[in-house]
């Protein structure tokens, strides 16, 4: 029923698609290693999402450590420690349903639907932009890849609302994509503003009423005081992550979970990537300069719709002081792009993927070069446009 609902709404989508099957059977042999990576990590980030629904399933606040409580309902050890669940009320929708599993099958069944996300994104990308295997197998293998399974993310579900979003047809479909991405995390709300300004008001008007209607309904579900409980969260000092945190923080008092889940720390996704958060309370304010900035550039260099939106939701990452390497897979659909178009792919393709293989220590540049090299191969790509119009007019 989807796929018919996809096809109508956007025929053109999958027009001319040819399965890769070498490139499917490379991707899913590798997989593997992804599924034994679920298997075993405590993958923390889905742990602090089914807390959270275990608690709310439980009539708990799901913005507190519940852990006099039992454990089943504890996310740190410390009864003074805040929740590391920082998403909208509106996200519980979409993560209550995995608490009505146990834990670990919960948890190997969102990591499938995660992979398959992440096969289907990059097969339809390579398919679109004519991308060489190489590199769609080297995002594939790419930090931000590894952090989303080792952490249990959900930026890749973003991303599939955000790209579905914008290779639907301006509608009600469309705008549903986007409000799911909207209810899941905020940062998507600035998507809202790139519809309208490319006059697809359809989409921008069916994502906020779908926004809305789920903010109402947690609301009068939970009350408003549940709106409260998560802006505290969310500005709480140890999210902060800046030095000098207390060693009593979430970050470093983890309660392993009694359904015999193992916690095995990696360092895929160690570190902040947004170098604005030690600009402290400058740094929303700075983003947005920044953002602008960027928006006005993009404006002047004129680029197609595909750049511009997906440069668009990318450099939204700038409002980002929490900004972890899970968050660099919104810079794959513009990455895949531009190497698509570029004149030398695999020269282009080295430059734009170095930044996701940067080791541990230098994880505060991956962010800055990948905003360094998606700005070069850019304006390139615009002088090497330019040079024909300029030729034809001399």
């Amino acid at each position: 029923m989807l796929a018919t609902s996809l096809t109508s709404h956007c025929p053109d989508l999958l027009s001319g698609f040819r399965l890769n099957r070498t490139l499917l059977v490379v991707l899913i042999y590798l997989s593997v290693f992804y599924g034994y990576l679920s298997m075993e990590s405590y993958q923390m980030d889905f742990r602090a999402f089914y807390v959270a629904a275990e608690a709310e399933r439980a009539g708990l606040d799901p913005y507190k450590n519940n852990v006099t409580n039992g454990a089943r309902f504890a996310d740190s050890d410390d009864p003074a420690v805040i929740s590391r669940y920082l998403y909208p009320p509106t996200a519980l929708f979409y993560f209550r349903p995995l608490a009505l599993l146990p834990y670990n099958v919960a948890k190997l069944l969102y990591s499938a639907v995660i992979l398959a996300i992440t096969v289907s994104i990059l097969l339809f990308l390579q398919h679109l932009y004519g991308v060489p295997d190489l590199w769609v197998v080297a995002l594939f293998l790419s930090f931000p890849v590894l952090g989303s399974f080792d952490r249990g993310q959900i930026d890749l579900v973003v991303l599939a609302c955000l790209l579905l979003a914008f290779f639907l047809s301006d509608g009600w479909l469309a705008g549903i994509f986007l409000g799911s991405a909207i209810a899941i995390k905020l940062l998507p709300v600035l998507a809202v503003g790139w519809f309208f300004a490319h006059r697809r008001y359809r989409t921008s008007a069916w994502a906020v009423a779908v926004a809305a209607l789920l903010a109402a309904l947690a609301a009068r579900l939970w009350g408003l005081a549940i709106y409260r409980e998560f802006l505290v969260n969310l500005f709480h000092p140890s999210t902060t992550l800046l030095a000098g945190v207390p060693r009593q923080s979430f970050f470093y008092r983890v309660l392993v979970a009694p359904e015999g889940t193992y916690y095995i720390g990696h360092s895929y996704a160690a570190g902040t990537l947004n170098p604005l958060i030690y600009a402290g309370r400058l740094a929303l304010p700075v983003g947005v300069l920044l953002f602008a900035a960027y928006c006005l550039w993009a404006l002047r260099m004129r680029f197609t719709p595909h750049l511009s939106y997906f440069g668009y939701i990318f450099m939204a990452q700038l409002l980002n002081r929490l900004l972890w390497v899970m968050g660099l897979v919104l810079y794959f659909p513009a990455c895949m792009a531009l190497i698509g178009s570029a004149k030398h792919k695999d020269r282009t393709g080295m430059i734009l993927l170095a930044p996701l293989f940067l080791p541990r220590g230098l994880v505060p540049l991956r962010f800055v070069g990948c905003v360094l090299a998606f700005g070069w191969v850019a304006w390139q790509q615009h002088q090497q446009q330019l040079k024909p119009a300029l030729a034809t007019t001399a």
